[in-house]
């Protein structure tokens, strides 16, 4: 029986591994109105936009999706108004963190509470 030789074995080898980088997983679609939008000849569309466009073009799931969409925007708002406290670690990534002194980070804080607490400050 005869065994493959050197060549032959770096050849095969080669092909098994260069062939793949030449796949590609996902192919741009190149088409117009895909999801109601012209598509330019180099613009790639996430088949995923595609397969959602196609499903919601069934009733059922138009249905199903809608009565979900209802139960979010319904769904109650729950908050006391208890203040949540979070423990907070700030890492200072900076070539001198001495410039940035505690005030300037307190006061930083301070301002995602404010834009986070819905107070309108």
């Amino acid at each position: 029986m005869c065994r493959p030789t050197l060549p032959f074995k770096v050849i095969l080898v080669s092909i098994l591994y260069f062939v793949p980088l030449l796949l590609h997983a996902q192919q741009p679609i190149n088409t117009k109105n895909n999801l109601g939008l012209a598509a330019k000849a180099d613009e790639k569309i996430c088949y995923n936009d595609v397969l959602l466009n196609n499903l919601r073009k069934g009733r059922a799931f138009r249905e199903k999706e809608d009565k979900m969409n209802l139960k979010i925007r319904n769904y109650p708002y729950r908050s006391n108004g208890a203040i949540i406290t979070l423990p907070v670690v700030v890492h200072i990534i900076n070539t001198n963190p001495t410039l940035i002194t505690d005030l300037q980070v307190i006061d930083g804080i301070k301002l995602l509470n404010d834009a986070y607490s819905k107070s309108g400050i």
